[in-house]
This record gives C-alpha cells, sequence and structure tokens, in this order.
C-alpha cells in the first residue's frame, strides 16, 4: 500500500499537496494493516483450535 501511494506510486494523486499525499498514504496502509494483521491472528487462532479438536 505504501508502495502504490507513495510520491512515484501508481495510486498517488499528483495534484493533491505533499502532505495531503502522505495522510492519505498512512491512513490506507494503516487501514489495510490493522485488519490484515487482525485477520490473521483470528485465522492462526481458529486453525489452532482445529487442531486442538482433532487431538
Amino acid at each position: 500500500m505504501q508502495v502504490a501511494l507513495n510520491a512515484d506510486g501508481p495510486l498517488t494523486d499528483q495534484a493533491a499537496e505533499g502532505g495531503e499525499r502522505e495522510a492519505t498514504m498512512k491512513l490506507f496502509a494503516g487501514a489495510i494493516g490493522a485488519f490484515a494483521r487482525s485477520g490473521m491472528a483470528v485465522l492462526i487462532a481458529l486453525l489452532k483450535m482445529g487442531r486442538l479438536w482433532r487431538r
């Protein structure tokens, strides 16, 4: 996400000011990162529970 929205990234709004571009990059990178990490933690917990249940 940071690569796509950095100063030269393909998803960057070149008409926006530098600070606005950086804020947008951090907003989206943080949002994606928060959900990706929490989703992965839930998946790992479910996989561990499944292994314990089968024993």
